[in-house]
C-alpha cells in the first residue's frame, strides 16, 4: 500500500473506468514491463493524510473523485496516493461513490473497445 506524503492524501479506490487511453496502454504493453500500473482517474474514499494541506481539501472518509496520479501508480489499484491540491475533488454526499467514477470518461469509450460489426447495427445504451 502507498504511503502518502505531506500534501497527498491516501485512496481507497472504489471504481475506475476505461478509457481509450488505459485500454491503449494495455493492448501495446510487453510482458517485459508488467506487472503494469494503468488507469488516469476514478473515484474512492479518503482513508488517510499525509498532512500538511491535505488535511484542509479531504478528511478521512470523504468521497473523492481523483486525477494526476504519480508515476507508477494506477486508478486500477485498490490504494493511491494524490495531491490533495492538483488531484482531488470532493463528490456531493448524495453521490454513489462508484457512479462518480463515470463523469471521467470519453463517453464513446466503449465503442472503441467493441468489435466492429460487419453491417450496420442499431443500439440502445441504458444509463443509470
Amino acid at each position: 500500500m502507498p504511503k502518502p506524503r505531506s500534501g497527498e492524501l491516501l485512496i481507497k479506490v472504489a471504481a475506475a473506468p476505461i478509457n481509450p487511453s488505459d485500454y491503449g496502454v494495455w493492448r501495446n504493453s510487453k510482458p517485459e514491463r508488467c506487472p503494469l500500473a494503468i488507469g488516469n482517474e476514478g473515484s474512492g474514499v479518503v482513508v488517510a493524510s499525509g498532512g500538511g494541506s491535505a488535511r484542509i481539501v479531504a478528511g478521512v472518509g470523504t468521497k473523492v473523485g481523483f486525477v494526476n496520479l504519480p508515476k507508477g501508480q494506477g486508478a486500477y489499484s485498490e490504494y493511491v496516493t494524490v495531491s490533495a491540491m492538483t488531484g482531488t475533488f470532493p463528490l456531493p454526499a448524495d453521490l454513489e461513490v462508484e457512479l462518480a467514477a463515470s463523469f471521467f470518461v470519453n463517453p464513446v469509450s466503449h465503442k472503441g473497445l467493441e468489435p466492429r460489426p460487419s453491417r450496420p447495427q442499431t443500439a440502445l445504451l441504458l444509463t443509470r
